[in-house]
């Protein structure tokens, strides 16, 4: 025969447990520079880096350890004061979390002027190369020991992009103004 019952821990430990934690690091650090050079061509370079750190841990009784004690008769669901404290202490010693790392570096150039006048105005180039490094990786643990997740192996990716680009501005006809 099975019953069911609810119980709690709190005539041991009071009312704080289960408990939950979560914390959040994050920070960045950018910057331009521009240089203006003759003929009114200008170049930029920009530098970006990011990184956050996010983590949540929740700790409470392991479900089942407290059902193997209880199915056992170690453990009494209707006098949890009478049961052995090194029990009670296996049992609560019990994590769940998850921890995410990542982190962003940007790398640009850019260089921008006019080639030439037409009547429309003047033929614009601008040209640049940038790259982008993005790192990631994360960890878990579900129902382990205190402290497991500290321990667990972070599982890592990472990729970087290279990239060009140009754009070429050709005003054909000159821009017409309307006055109302």
């Amino acid at each position: 025969r099975i019953a069911s019952v609810q119980f709690s821990f709190a005539p041991l430990l009071g009312l704080d447990n289960p408990t939950s934690r979560i914390e959040i690091e994050e920070w960045g650090v950018n910057s331009e520079i521009r240089k203006t050079l003759p003929s009114d061509w200008e170049v930029r370079g920009l530098v970006n880096y990011s990184f956050s750190d996010s983590e949540y841990k929740f700790t409470g009784p392991n479900g089942t350890r407290l059902s193997d004690a209880s199915l056992a008769g170690t453990l009494d669901p209707l006098n949890i004061a009478a049961t052995d404290p090194a029990l009670i202490a296996d049992i609560l010693d019990n994590e769940s979390g998850a921890e995410a790392r990542d982190g962003l570096l940007n790398l640009r150039a850019i260089a921008e002027g006019p080639l030439f006048e037409l009547p429309g105005g003047d033929v614009r180039l601008a040209v640049g190369a940038e790259f982008m490094r993005e790192e990631f990786k994360t960890r878990s643990v579900a129902n382990g020991r205190s402290g497991a997740l500290s321990d667990a192996i972070f599982s890592e990716y990472d990729r970087n992009v290279f990239s060009a680009f140009g754009e070429i501005l050709f005003p054909v006809l000159p821009m017409a103004t309307i006055s109302l």
